[in-house]
């Protein structure tokens, strides 16, 4: 939990990220939008081979130039070109493609535009404008809506004479082809489907930068708190730091403590001293974490740690006692290792203590930690330092005692009552029983004696 909550983060790598998200939505659309243009270009291509009426051979070269632009946009996607201005340049020449369309056919067919005005090529309108969509700019899409508009307007008046000399008894029918008020009307259905699709497209924009945000910064907590919880505790710790409120939790507190590791370090290599408390700290968060404990934070070469709160635990400090017992038989394992090797060996000191804490993200705007803080943390720390003078490396206080089933109970003895730092009352404190007045040399609980300890030292 000692990691800090980052503050705030810079937007603009976001938006990049954003902009990298719009051009692969572009590489893959115009990829799948490809298929479609050129098996109807095919299509129609066949058809006028076939039939050799030249209506088909428009709407095959039409086709077959839609597929081509859309791998002028696959390319542009790919290669990342589609963003700020360039969007227009890529995007609004899509809403004219139609009209490109009624204007060739105006100029090389006898009935001109008007022959295929009202046919499926006037619905490409609305489908170009809908694939704006895709680059999450309401301005763009508004801009291909009015755009499409304008175009279809213009080549309605350009084939409006045309459509005048259709003859049918249906006034509707016929009003419908030839009234500039429907033809209107039509092109306002462009201008609304074009602002509908800006508006979807930048809520869109809005969630997705919202979610690479939360992701950047699950990504960030994950990398600071990954590496010492589990995945479930370090989704816990990102859900409670983003509520950004502390709670007040009963749990027992772990501290632990290098004895003579700063004299260790003067005058070595650091990258021997960082090594050497690399493999103790991974051995001590192994320790505390097989018992369902979660590292608070390190202080240099201690090490803070919580059972209970963030992870329900049925015997919290039957799991905190075990952490330590474990803690101290990883060090005896290392240590023989490292006399073997002709280093020096490691000693530490553990305390714990049971309380209410208040748990949550805490310090400045720009720099927060999960942490617990309180009586409790303070009393743990005290009865680590007080390994330092008493025979035995583990202390733990009444109430930490008092939880424990009998078992557990025979591998401590009374210590007495102790008065630490900070402190009024004195402290009921139990220690690990050890041979020749220390500790089992394999750091596990020996067998109590039934003896009393006297005179315990005041501090």
């Amino acid at each position: 939990m000692s990691p800090s909550v980052p503050p705030p983060l810079d937007e603009s790598p976001l938006r990049q990220a954003l902009r990298e998200e719009v051009n692969r939505a572009v590489e893959k659309g115009a990829r799948h939008t490809f298929t479609l243009p050129a098996l109807a270009g095919i299509g129609a291509g066949l058809a006028a081979l076939i039939t050799r009426q030249h209506i088909w051979r428009l709407g095959a070269l039409f086709s077959l130039f839609c597929a081509l632009y859309a791998l002028v946009l696959w390319r542009a996607g790919r290669q990342r070109k589609v963003q700020g201005k360039a969007r227009y340049v890529y995007a609004l020449p899509l809403a004219l493609l139609p009209s490109l369309y009624f204007l060739v056919a105006e100029w090389t067919y006898v009935d001109g535009a008007a022959a295929f005005i009202t046919g499926p090529v006037s619905y490409a309108y609305l489908f170009f404008v809908v694939i704006t969509g895709f680059l999450f700019s309401f301005r763009l899409s508004m801009a291909a809506g009015v755009l499409a508009a304008a175009g279809f307007i213009g080549c309605f008046l350009v084939a409006r004479s045309g459509l005048s000399e259709v003859q049918t008894s249906n006034v509707l029918l016929y009003e419908d082809l030839t009234s500039p008020a429907v033809a209107g009307f039509k092109a306002l259905v462009f201008v609304a489907t074009g602002a509908a699709v800006g508006a979807i497209g930048r809520m869109a924009q809005r969630l997705l930068l919202r979610t690479l945000v939360e992701e950047r910064q699950r990504s960030r907590l994950q990398r600071l708190f990954g590496q010492y919880v589990t995945g479930v505790v370090s989704d816990r710790l990102l859900e409670r730091a983003a509520e950004g409120s502390g709670e007040r939790v009963e749990v027992v507190i772990l501290f632990s403590d290098l004895r003579g590791f700063s004299s260790f370090a003067e005058g070595r290599d650091p990258a021997e001293v960082v090594q050497r408390l690399n493999a103790y700290l991974e051995h001590m968060v192994a320790a505390i974490q097989a018992q369902g404990g979660v590292v608070d934070k390190f202080i240099g070469d201690a090490v803070m740690a919580v059972f209970g709160g963030l992870v329900a635990l049925d015997e919290p400090c039957r799991n905190a006692v075990r952490a330590a017992h474990d803690m101290r038989a990883r060090l005896a394992t290392l240590n023989e290792g490292w006399a073997a090797a002709g280093i020096e060996r490691f000693e530490n000191g553990i305390g714990l203590h049971v309380g209410e804490v208040i748990q949550g993200p805490i310090g400045s705007h720009d720099r927060k930690e999960f942490t617990a803080i309180g009586d409790t943390v303070n009393t743990a720390a005290r009865l680590e330092d007080l390994t330092k003078r008493l025979p035995s490396r583990i202390l733990m206080t009444d109430a930490v005692f008092g939880r424990l089933d009998d078992d557990t109970k025979r591998s401590f003895v009374p210590l007495g009552d102790i008065r630490v730092k900070g402190k009024e009352e004195r402290l009921t404190v139990f220690g690990l029983e050890a041979r020749e007045s220390g500790e089992a040399s394999d750091g596990r609980p020996p067998r109590a004696r039934e003896r009393p300890v006297s005179g315990p030292p005041n501090s």
